[in-house]
C-alpha cells in the first residue's frame, strides 16, 4: 500500500513532537455532508468563543492550503494566537482547531523549556502547516521571539501560540490573528460535542486542501478587497494576519454555499475591529534577521 504523502516519514528528518496530518483519505465524505459539517462546526466555535472569534480561529485553519498564494502576494499570512481563559480551555480549543488540519495533538511545545534548534527544525519541517507552541511568556529568551516572528517568512510553519496574554511587543503581536478564550464555561460546555465530532473535523481541512486552487483564487479576491482600507496605515501587518483568516473563511463559504451575506458582513466588521481597536499598530516595518520587512500592498 502506498503511504499518504502527508503522513509518510521522510528519511533524514527528525521525529517530531507533533504528529503529521492525517486527513483520512480512505473515507468518503460528500460535499453536502461537508457543507453541513462546516455550518455546525462554525456555529459551535462561534458559541464556544463568544462570537465571531470562533469564525476567525476556524478561518486561520482554512487559510493553510492558500498559504502559498497569500505569501506570494502579501509576503505572509500570519499565525493564530489564543489567549485568555484557563489553561484547560486554551488547550482544548487549540486541539480542536488542529483536528481541522488533520493533526491529533494533545499539547503544544512548551516555550519556556524549548530548545532553539529543536523549535527551528519543527517549524522548518511544516511548510504552510500548523505547529502549536504553548506557554509564551514575555521573559522568554530573545531567540524565542525571533522564531515566532518567522510566521511571516517563506518555507516555515504557520504557528499557533497559546498563552495567558498576548505578547507586549507590537512587532511580534502584529503578526498574529488574536482570539480571546472566554473566562466562563463556554468552552467546557461544548467539550463533549467537539470530542465526539473530532474525528470528522479533518474533513473540513481535507476539502479545503483538495479544492485549494479554487479556495486560493477566491480568497485572494476577498483579500484584495479587505486590504483596501488599510493601505498606508501602521496596522497593515495585523490586517494581513487577520485578513487571511477572514478571506479563507469567506472563500470556504463561497465553495460550499454555507452562510448568508448578513453573517459574513458582521464577521467582516468584527475582524476589522480586531485590527483597528486591538492595539496592533507598529510604527516601523518589523525586522527579521536584520532586514526590514516591506509588504507590496
Amino acid at each position: 500500500m502506498i503511504k499518504d504523502a502527508c503522513t509518510a516519514r521522510t528519511p533524514g528528518i527528525m521525529d517530531s513532537c507533533q504528529p503529521m496530518p492525517d486527513f483520512r483519505r480512505e473515507v468518503t465524505f460528500s460535499k453536502a455532508r461537508t457543507r453541513e459539517l462546516f455550518q455546525v462546526v462554525s456555529k459551535q466555535f462561534f458559541d464556544a468563543l463568544d462570537g465571531y472569534g470562533g469564525y476567525l480561529a476556524l478561518g486561520c485553519m482554512l487559510a493553510y492550503p492558500a498559504g502559498c498564494g497569500f505569501y506570494h502576494r502579501y509576503k505572509g499570512y500570519g499565525g493564530l494566537w489564543l489567549h485568555g481563559g484557563s489553561l484547560r480551555d486554551r488547550n482544548a480549543v487549540a486541539r480542536w482547531l488542529l483536528r481541522v488540519e488533520g493533526v491529533n495533538c494533545w499539547s503544544g511545545m512548551p516555550l519556556p523549556t524549548a530548545r532553539r534548534h529543536r523549535l527551528y527544525c519543527e517549524l522548518r519541517q511544516r511548510i504552510h502547516r500548523p505547529f502549536w507552541v504553548d506557554d509564551y511568556r514575555p521573559d522568554c529568551p530573545a531567540w524565542v521571539e525571533a522564531q515566532l516572528k518567522r510566521v511571516f517568512k517563506p518555507n516555515f510553519a504557520g504557528i499557533i501560540v497559546t498563552s495567558q496574554a498576548p505578547s507586549p511587543y507590537a512587532d511580534l503581536r502584529s503578526r498574529y490573528c488574536h482570539v480571546l478564550i472566554p473566562a466562563d464555561d463556554r468552552v467546557l460546555s461544548r467539550a463533549d460535542w467537539f470530542e465526539k465530532t473530532s474525528g470528522q473535523l479533518c474533513f473540513l481541512g481535507r476539502y479545503a486542501l483538495w479544492n485549494r486552487y479554487e479556495l486560493t483564487s477566491w480568497a485572494l479576491v476577498k483579500m484584495d478587497d479587505w486590504m483596501k482600507p488599510f493601505l498606508g496605515l501602521n496596522c497593515r501587518y495585523a490586517a494581513i494576519a487577520h485578513g487571511t483568516a477572514y478571506s479563507a473563511f469567506c472563500s470556504m463559504v463561497r465553495l460550499l454555499g454555507s452562510h448568508d451575506n448578513y453573517d459574513l458582513c458582521r464577521f467582516r466588521a468584527f475582524t476589522k475591529a480586531c485590527v483597528t481597536d486591538g492595539g496592533l499598530e507598529v510604527s516601523v516595518p518589523p525586522i527579521v534577521d536584520g532586514i526590514p520587512e516591506v509588504f507590496p500592498i
